[in-house]
Formats: structure tokens, C-alpha cells, sequence
């Protein structure tokens, strides 16, 4: 979801596709997170920003194949910004998965491919957090605060347009 270049209609047809009752999931970065995970950077505020900043790290990312592709698609999409934008779709219940990050910083651990585009540091420091159990903590931070957002939308009756009465 973070590189289609309007995920508000995305998510319109989707939701179009579905019948009463069936889910759509998906997970990506939460840009409210002051982190970029493509390229393992902080974020300063706004993509623009971020870029003036620290262009070199993004232009001269040599572990992807198309970092300046990569860095045009992102869209910076936020938790808070999925939420208002689903309750203006009548019809459609939104849910947060809490325990995304839990289950995130324990793969980081079992998964050699995702660990690999971690650094060195960021690799120690998790292997100690998951072995004490305190990656468990992560459960508690609120979702919207969380690096992770997965969604699932459930389309739970009428797409008809809420009429005031």
C-alpha cells in the first residue's frame, strides 16, 4: 500500500470487489513512525525533508535496485489517515492488529532474508530484546504509534452512502 500512488481509491476498489462479510488485509510502514524501513533511515517530518537530509543514503542506496524508484513511490501513508479515510466508506469496519510488532521483531530474529537488510547493531540489540521476552512490550504500544500497520477491512453491510435524515 505504500507504493501505489492513491491508496484512498485502492482502497475504494477493493472494498468494491468484496461481498458482505469477506476481508481485505494488508500490512506496511505507518509513516506516523519516524522511520523509513526501504532504506533503514529516520524520517524528519515530511518525504521532501527527509530527502533534502538524507538524500545521499537514499540516491546512493546500492542494496536495492532502484533506490530513486523505491524513494518516487512511497507515499507516506499513516495509520490515522487509513482510519479517517475508512470511516467516510460506508459499510466497512476497520481493524488494527496490536501484536503486528511483537511478531515483526521475533521474524527479525528467525528470518535470515529479513534480517539481513537490518544492520549489525539493530541485529544484536533485537537478538537480546526477543531472548529476555521484552519484544513482548511492543503489544502495549497503541497502533497508531506502531512502525507496522496491518489492516484488515471488513465490508460488513451497504456501500450505499449513509443519507441524513
Amino acid at each position: 500500500m505504500e507504493h501505489v500512488a492513491d491508496w484512498h481509491v485502492v482502497l475504494l476498489r477493493v472494498m468494491a470487489c468484496l461481498k458482505t462479510g469477506a476481508h481485505y488485509r494488508f500490512t506496511c510502514p505507518n509513516y506516523l513512525f519516524p522511520y523509513e524501513p526501504h532504506f533503514n533511515i529516520p524520517t524528519l517530518f515530511s518525504k521532501r525533508l527527509t530527502g533534502l537530509v538524507l538524500g545521499s543514503r537514499i540516491w546512493g542506496n546500492r542494496s536495492m535496485p532502484d533506490p530513486e524508484g523505491t524513494w518516487l513511490s512511497l507515499n507516506w501513508i499513516t495509520l490515522p489517515a487509513v482510519s479517517a479515510a475508512v470511516r467516510r466508506m460506508p459499510g466497512i469496519r476497520i481493524g488494527f492488529n496490536k501484536q503486528t510488532l511483537v511478531t515483526t521483531l521475533a521474524r527479525a530474529i528467525d528470518d535470515p532474508e529479513f534480517s539481513s537488510r537490518r544492520s549489525g547493531w539493530l541485529m544484536g540489540f533485537l537478538r537480546i530484546v526477543v531472548r529476555l521476552r521484552l519484544h513482548r512490550l511492543a503489544g502495549i504500544i497503541p497502533v497508531a504509534m506502531q512502525p507496522i500497520m496491518d489492516c484488515t477491512l471488513t465490508l460488513v453491510g451497504s456501500r450505499e452512502p449513509r443519507r441524513e435524515e
